[in-house]
């Protein structure tokens, strides 16, 4: 799985033709930030994703976590590593699928509107994707039988149609929907392998990964996450599931 060389991320057409949606509607939806001005992602990190969900992403998701283009990140809510770790380890997927994100059905009409985004739309991707774009189920609460399957740029594309669908200005914004090369393009390096801690740190106990260390911690309430270093790797988890020892109680 982790055969990966440190390479120009390649983008599909239909991704590209997506992106170039966002950047036409970033000014008229209630959402901030900007794309990353170094658009990169670690190929040693990616390694620990990829292992810790047991599959391996199409370069279309890794060129939306490389550029965190910050409309298709609230679309898809595949925003960061992550939140993509977050999203596998809460669904249970069919054989041979993943679950890479999740957000509300209407995440951009709770925004606009602050009303209810309507059920949970499940991001499901497979384990082991094919094809020059990447693939997905759309599934609602989870529900997957019958899901339909689609592009994930095709997918952003229709939201933010919808989403501007009563506008009259609409047609304008979407009318030129080219597929645009990235500039610069987002590109896969090789990251630095983290260091054992130097000194000694809290330990953290897993149910499926085992005895570990918590060499940083990250966030807080319950979508806090914590960075394990276990005795193969690190990992990083959500840190309800990670029961901190103390060694004066042992």
């Amino acid at each position: 799985m982790h055969d990966r060389e440190p390479r120009v991320l390649s983008a599909s057409a239909s991704f590209l033709r997506a992106l170039a949606v966002c950047d036409r509607v970033r000014s008229r939806l209630p959402v901030r930030g900007a794309r990353a001005r170094r658009p990169v992602l670690s190929l040693v990190r990616l390694a620990h994703l990829e292992e810790e969900i047991g599959a391996r992403l199409h370069d279309d998701v890794l060129a939306l976590l490389a550029i965190r283009d910050p409309v298709a990140g609230m679309v898809t809510g595949i925003e960061s590593l992550e939140s993509v770790a977050e999203a596998a380890e809460d669904y249970t997927a069919p054989d041979g699928c993943v679950r890479i994100g999740w957000v509300y059905s209407d995440p951009i009409g709770e925004r606009m509107e602050g009303a209810h985004g309507g059920p949970y739309v499940d991001i499901v991707s497979s384990r082991e994707p094919e094809g020059e774009e990447a693939r997905v189920h759309i599934a609602l609460d989870g529900q997957l039988e019958g899901a339909e399957e689609q592009s994930l740029g095709a997918y952003i594309e229709g939201v933010l149609t919808d989403a501007l669908s009563g506008q009259r200005d609409a047609l304008s914004i979407l009318g030129n929907r080219a597929a645009v090369p990235l500039d610069p393009p987002p590109q896969l390096i090789a990251g630095v392998r983290p260091k054992a801690p130097e000194m000694e740190c809290e330990r953290g106990q897993h149910p499926k990964f085992g005895m570990g260390i918590v060499i940083k911690r990250l966030g807080s309430g319950r979508s806090a996450k914590v960075v394990v270093a276990f005795a193969d790797q690190c990992r990083t988890i959500l840190s309800r599931y990670v029961q901190t020892i103390d060694d004066e109680m042992e």
